[in-house]
């Protein structure tokens, strides 16, 4: 079966989550900017003002599953430090 890489963006404030969990990330500027922590330039470059932020996860997904959004995560994701 084939398999595609998926991403999951989520808008913060201070490091902590203000949004659920989205698949696209003009939805997670729209969160930001409801927030008043992002606006676009005159050119629509997105910029994300302090103390805003944004998470990306990424994982790989059978082409079925990656077009079900039911499959967005949850729970927070697990960071792997070197």
């Amino acid at each position: 079966m084939s398999r595609r890489m998926v991403h999951w963006y989520r808008a913060l404030c201070f490091g902590e989550p203000i949004a659920p969990w989205r698949d696209s990330l003009r939805d997670v500027h729209q969160d930001l900017q409801r927030q008043g922590l992002g606006s676009y330039d005159e050119w629509g470059t997105f910029y994300v003002t302090v103390p805003g932020g944004m998470r990306r996860i990424s994982a790989w997904r059978d082409y079925v599953d990656a077009q079900n959004a039911s499959y967005a995560p949850t729970t927070r994701p697990m960071i792997v430090k070197a």
